[in-house]
């Protein structure tokens, strides 16, 4: 156990080189580099709600979609962001502020989930060799990349939430804090995103488990936990964005469903906790348990039984396999198994061990419900990377936990024994049950980083350099690729015509059918829209996909140099800059 602050001192080493290492992309950041489109979209809220914004307003006014600028995101990450930017602001000016606090923010993060996770493994009875493994493992995982400095789209602060909920469940006190914490958490982090949905359900199912196995020794913190997860989703359901009203009908975000859910689970719990007395045995409390478990789902179903079915069922074939198929978190760990193996060997292969991990070491403890937590959550995230890869950012999260306690027995062995027998363990233990071990291992098969940040095509097109450009243009609307989308409503005045989100199916069909049309029907579209500039990355993978799909198409002809006489180019200051500007002029 970390007994002293003595036993803190390995731990907080690591984690100040791992902070100290990513500190390093800070001045990136500032200078407004975001690594994603996502980023950019909140970047967008953010500054907006400090312009003003009405609070459960989050759509974007100049994203100019035929189902307009519709935005499914909570508004709780906003509120820190805009947070640590309004003080600035008055010294650094708005835009430069909101750049300091976007890189500034995942590093609290950071720190927020290490502090979580070194309290799970300390409470599952890791030492300091197996905190700081735990760290190293955390950071050199998946999940890492959510916390670089400008990475300010949900997915880090879903994960401090998770770790939150699970270092409260593990509370070796049982305080009602520990309760108020774990349902604050477990409510927040459904809010915010949808992705979460597993891991709130995850956590309620190991509370249950606590109070089914320990009886009246739980039955106070499952009381506690349950009603404040029921006030808690209430609350947020009223007063979160989009607020009260038909907006909430939705499957794709917090909705009308999802809060009947946990309403009605939460209120299931306190009640159970409630007639804790009538249900002596752990077998009443399984029966009462599974009943509350029934009729929270029979609720959900009752209130959006659409929500039971694909979240992407309303998508067609074709944007499908032109847009949503080419977005890699959103694959099948089968669908990148068969073009990225050793990818998924080195993702998958490493939460699976941590996995195989945690169950050797629940068959070596006493008190093994205190292992449900989070064995559930790993469970939960493996299954959801093997749906969609993004699941292993919580995969890995989690995964950080048996592996740093199995590397930290490792290590305390060397230390103890010598020899090497003892090295030849924490070698083992280091190849098998780490990030960087599976890394290697998946080494043969040629291993190719599943990324969510921008294509580096696009990253390079869409430079400080180019943004000047446009934003000196009279102010007009930029037709240009799906995922370029939100970097001109970011870094310009203008507006956009698409952005890479489901809600705006009928706008990337317009995009996608623009440039794989003939010159001719593109050139109608333009004037349809009445679109002032085209800006163009030439060998994007959209741009090379629409070409090789439709080689007579508007992409195809550009990207063969062929540019029509209504496209006028516009100078660029810096003319080995990738971007190519045009200005629409159909009047020719």
């Amino acid at each position: 156990m970390l007994a002293s602050r003595r036993d803190w001192i390995a731990p907080g080493l690591v984690w100040l080189f791992v902070a100290a290492l990513s500190a390093l992309r800070i001045p990136a950041a500032v200078g407004g580099y975001l690594p994603d489109t996502d980023d950019q979209m909140r970047f967008l809220q953010v500054r907006g709600l400090m312009n003003g914004a009405p609070w459960f307003d989050v759509n974007q006014p100049r994203l100019l979609t035929p189902e307009g600028g519709l935005i499914h995101w909570s508004r709780l990450p906003d509120v820190f962001l805009a947070g640590l930017a309004w003080p600035l602001a008055p010294f650094l000016g708005e835009e430069r502020a909101l750049h300091v606090a976007a890189a500034i923010w995942p590093l609290v993060l950071f720190a927020g989930a290490c502090f979580a996770l070194a309290l799970i493994v300390r409470r599952l009875g890791g030492g300091p060799a197996a905190t700081a493994a735990a760290i190293g493992c955390f950071a050199l995982s998946a999940t890492a990349a959510q916390f670089q400095p400008g990475r300010i789209d949900h997915h880090g602060a879903q994960v401090v939430l998770l770790l939150t909920a699970l270092a409260a469940l593990l509370s070796p006190r049982r305080t009602a804090g520990s309760a108020i914490v774990a349902g604050l958490a477990t409510a927040a982090m459904l809010a915010i995103a949808l992705e979460a949905l597993p891991y709130a359900g995850g956590v309620i199912l190991a509370f249950g488990l606590m109070w089914i196995v320990k009886g009246p020794a739980e039955a106070n913190r499952l009381q506690i936990f349950g009603a404040t997860v029921a006030l808690t989703g209430a609350a947020l359901y009223v007063l979160d964005a989009p607020g009260l009203g038909a907006s909430r009908a939705v499957c794709d975000a917090y909705g009308a469903g999802h809060a009947a859910a946990l309403i009605a689970g939460g209120g299931l719990l306190f009640g159970l906790s409630r007639f804790d007395g009538a249900l002596t045995d752990w077998r009443l409390r399984l029966g009462g348990g599974a009943l509350a478990g029934a009729a929270t789902l029979m609720v959900a179903a009752i209130a959006a039984p659409a929500c039971f079915g694909d979240p992407y069922a309303g998508l067609d074939d074709e944007i499908r396999y032109l847009w949503l198929d080419t977005i890699a978190e959103a694959r099948s760990a089968f669908a990148i198994l068969a073009i990225a193996p050793g990818s998924v060997v080195a993702t998958l292969g490493y939460a699976i061990a941590a996995l195989a991990v945690g169950l050797w070491l629940l068959s070596r403890t006493d008190d093994k419900v205190r292992w449900a937590g989070p064995l559930i959550a790993l469970v939960l995230a493996v299954l959801a990377s093997i749906y969609q890869i993004r699941g292993s950012i919580f995969a890995h999260a989690v995964a950080a936990i048996p592996a740093g306690l199995v590397l930290g027995l490792a290590i305390d062995h060397w230390l103890t024994a010598r020899g090497p027998q003892a090295a030849l363990r924490v070698a083992a233990a280091g190849l098998l049950a780490t990030p960087l071990g599976w890394t290697t291992l998946s080494g043969p098969l040629a291993p190719a980083q599943v990324k969510s940040e921008t294509p580096t095509a696009l990253a390079s097109c869409a430079t400080p350099t180019a943004a000047n450009v446009v934003s000196a243009l009279p102010q007009g609307a930029v037709f240009t690729e799906v995922d370029l989308g939100p970097w001109v409503l970011k870094a310009t005045p203008h507006a956009a015509y698409a952005a890479p989100y489901h809600r705006n199916p009928t706008g990337i069909a317009r995009v996608i059918d623009a440039f794989s049309n003939p010159v001719d029907e593109a050139a109608s579209t333009f004037a349809e829209l009445a679109a002032d500039y085209l800006a163009y990355c030439p060998g994007s993978p959209a741009m090379r996909l629409y070409a090789k799909r439709w080689p007579d198409g508007f992409a195809a002809r550009m990207e063969a140099g062929q540019t029509p006489h209504w496209l006028t180019p516009l100078e660029r200051s810096d003319p080995t800059a990738p971007m190519a500007l045009y200005r629409i002029d159909l009047r020719n």
